[in-house]
């Protein structure tokens, strides 16, 4: 299948799971019409645009991008960069936006990190057979 469709199927299979678990008319749909004020009081903005940008650049854009990849890359390699943009996407928001991290996630992101470490290292004979064969 083509990832656009896969996209769709995956998020809308999972949108009908969770319809089951949280009913969507029990939703709080008032709150996406206030607004916030954004960090160092730039400008305010209403809550409904922010999820919007959550669901659209932090859901379907990156399952997508994952789905696309795993035309020209290899699902290992799909698979280990999809497990590293959590840390990445952390260490960008302590970083820039100052986010404060709890030792309990400083030693999930280095778990990941080791796991992405010897997932690559375990398997680097074998890419060379897969290029040539």
């Amino acid at each position: 299948r083509d990832p656009i469709s896969v996209t769709c199927f995956g998020l809308g299979f999972a949108a009908l799971a969770w319809a089951l678990v949280l009913p969507w008319w029990s939703f709080p749909s008032g709150e996406l019409q206030k607004s916030v004020e954004l960090p160092q009081g730039l400008f305010s903005i209403p809550v409904g645009v922010l999820a919007l940008w959550g669901i659209v650049l932090g859901t379907i854009a990156p399952y997508l991008l994952t789905v696309s990849a795993l035309r020209h890359l290899p699902a290992t390699t799909v698979g280990i960069v999809a497990t590293f943009e959590p840390v990445a996407a952390s260490v960008i928001a302590w970083v820039w936006l100052g986010e404060v991290l709890v030792a309990v996630q400083i030693a999930g992101g280095i778990v990941v990190l080791v796991g992405i470490v010897l997932a690559e290292t375990s398997r680097g004979g074998q890419t060379g057979a897969l290029a040539s064969g």
